[in-house]
């Protein structure tokens, strides 16, 4: 997955959450996502 792609869902879904310990967690996913954009192939 692209970088840009991972970056403009993450800040749609972020608006969404309810808290933020929800927001960590995607944020969690993205730095993921970060390291290894290729994703899971």
């Amino acid at each position: 997955m692209r970088y840009d792609v991972v970056e403009e869902l993450a800040e749609e879904v972020m608006g969404r959450l309810p808290d933020d310990r929800a927001r960590r967690e995607v944020m969690a996913l993205v730095e993921v996502a970060r390291m290894d954009p290729r994703g899971p192939m």
